[in-house]
């Protein structure tokens, strides 16, 4: 995959799957082995990346990102830029947001096979936490 493949893949899969909840377009896009190790833990297959982007669309209805700076780092791997826009207004961990306004940039990447993204990572626990904060929710204890 080219740079402007790897480009045009992340923004798509960004705009109509996370964003635009296209899950139609899941299996088009997302290898059968997609890991996606997010703020929230690591999930495993197409079903559980659906469920997880479920919970987030039910607290932050209105989220998106802004994607920059797509930067092959290996010939199957990218690196970019996410800004997560959006406002905790519906419910997560139990908690019912108040309108809190998110805007934060995280650093992710992505590994590509045959086409499709096999693996995603997200901004790991610290993003998790970041994330966490911004909507006024407290992190678990770590075990």
């Amino acid at each position: 995959m080219d740079q402007a493949q790897a480009d045009a893949l992340v923004r798509r899969t960004f705009s109509e799957v996370i964003d635009g909840g296209d899950y139609s377009l899941v299996p088009l896009l997302f290898d059968e082995d997609f890991q996606d190790h997010g703020p929230m833990g690591d999930t495993r297959g197409h079903d559980a990346f659906i469920e997880t982007l479920d919970g987030f669309r039910a607290a932050l209805p209105d989220f998106r990102h802004e994607i920059e700076d797509v930067t092959m780092v290996a010939d199957d791997t990218v690196a970019f830029h996410v800004r997560t826009i959006a406002t905790f207004s519906g419910e997560m961990m139990g908690v019912w947001g108040q309108g809190q306004q998110i805007d934060l940039w995280f650093i992710n990447g992505a590994r590509f096979r045959d086409g499709k993204v096999l693996e995603h990572w997200g901004p790991g626990p610290q993003g998790g936490a970041r994330l966490m904060a911004a909507m006024g929710l407290e992190q678990p204890a770590a075990a």
